[in-house]
């Protein structure tokens, strides 16, 4: 396949993901997801950058892959800023347990700084000053992930998982921070935000969604519970390993062998209800 054919039918896939939820959103008035089409746009510019790139273009070395991380990070701050205190808020009002007071000024502020320190971040990678936005973005984004009271959740992993995944987002938004003062090492905060936020987040919604869309309860079974320890705890030897010294280990390998092993346990495990139709009632 020529190289450029192979480049347009990779583009054609965000372009397509966008002109489909657009249509979507036009269908069913729900002006207020129109926001979602930025972070996509960003992802497909990312993705063109990355071809450019590829093929000797004129285009900044690296700037493609960090735009397209700062794309998804900022997808799963939103999505999850929606998705994470209304399934939480659910499951404690059905225990007779009240969220906190939300900040109206919160949610906003904390998306608004971390698309600022992300795109900045993209642009000049060394920037001091996004950094310390990155770091601002991280503190208001742990604070408000604090308002939705993860802890009362640990006697449920299917949502507990869920503020564990926004908790790696935060982490690998922070050591990206520090990153630019040179205190950790960069590969650290990526694996943090890929490994550890992208990663988990992921299984936590598709175990989700393939139980509640099968009619199956909203709990997490044994292997469920296997699957979150597996990919967390290939995370978290992960981004140790970017904090030590550059090059193979077996911090690295094992970090790679249950990051694998997560995502196997979820295809054997989840493979019958997801090729199950979905029950009625």
């Amino acid at each position: 396949m020529p190289a450029w054919l192979g480049s347009v039918l990779d583009l054609a896939f965000p372009v397509a993901l966008i002109a489909i939820l657009a249509g979507e959103i036009i269908a069913s008035r729900n002006w207020r997801n129109l926001v979602m089409l930025a972070p996509l746009a960003v992802l497909a510019a990312a993705d063109l950058l990355m071809h450019i790139e590829a093929a000797g273009g004129n285009a900044p070395a690296g700037l493609g892959w960090r735009l397209g991380l700062s794309a998804m990070v900022v997808l799963m701050a939103v999505v999850g800023g929606r998705l994470i205190p209304a399934f939480t808020g659910n499951w404690l009002a059905a225990r007779k347990i009240d969220l906190p007071v939300q900040y109206a000024w919160l949610a906003p502020a904390s998306i608004a700084a971390l698309s600022v320190g992300l795109l900045g971040w993209a642009a000049l990678p060394d920037s001091h000053a996004f950094g310390v936005v990155l770091m601002i973005g991280g503190v208001l984004n742990i604070s408000k992930l604090a308002r939705w009271r993860g802890l009362a959740t640990g006697s449920e992993p299917l949502l507990f998982i869920l503020h564990v995944a926004y908790l790696w987002m935060v982490a690998g938004v922070l050591l990206l921070g520090l990153a630019t003062f040179d205190i950790v090492p960069q590969s650290a905060a990526i694996h943090a935000l890929t490994a550890g936020a992208m990663g988990t987040m992921i299984l936590a919604v598709m175990t989700r969604v393939a139980r509640g869309h099968s009619g199956q309860a909203l709990t997490a079974d044994t292997v469920t519970r296997w699957i979150y320890g597996l990919v967390t705890l290939a995370a978290v030897l992960r981004v140790i390993a970017g904090l030590a010294a550059p090059g193979p280990s077996l911090l690295l390998y094992s970090a790679a062998i249950l990051w694998i092993a997560a995502y196997a346990v979820f295809i054997f495990a989840y493979s019958p209800t997801l090729l199950l139709k979905r029950r009625v009632g």
